[in-house]
């Protein structure tokens, strides 16, 4: 009896270890594509990234190169020229808030907003 019952104690302990193998052995298949899926898109994600920080950067550099050509152009202007050193002598003198008083700045985007194009944060200041 002691055997007959040991056997169907083995028979059922084997009907469930393939399954529970099974399950083991796809659960490690599962984790390891997981991880090899995530490293993947995040060498993706940070590549390109990259990329457009790199553009940005890029593009950027070329607006301030393009805006310093425009403000050394304007800065030759006679005009502009003495509204800035008078601008300049005002930024020196502080009014009662300790704040440089630069009434003339009103003065120097009118004289200078023909040369400007309308869209040019300049204009608008």
């Amino acid at each position: 009896m002691t055997s007959t019952r040991s056997t169907l104690t083995e028979l059922k302990i084997r009907r469930w270890l393939l399954p529970i193998a099974i399950f083991l052995f796809f659960l490690v298949v599962a984790w390891y594509a997981d991880r090899a899926i995530s490293k993947t898109l995040e060498a993706e994600v940070t590549n390109s990234l990259t990329t457009i920080l790199k553009a940005d950067v890029t593009a950027l550099t070329t607006w301030l190169e393009s805006e310093k050509g425009v403000l050394i152009s304007l800065a030759q202007q006679p005009a502009a020229k003495r509204l800035l050193e008078s601008l300049l002598l005002e930024a020196t003198q502080v009014d009662e808030s300790g704040l440089p008083s630069l009434a003339g700045r009103g003065e120097l985007l009118e004289s200078i907003a023909p040369s400007c194009k309308c869209n040019r944060p300049l204009c608008t200041l």
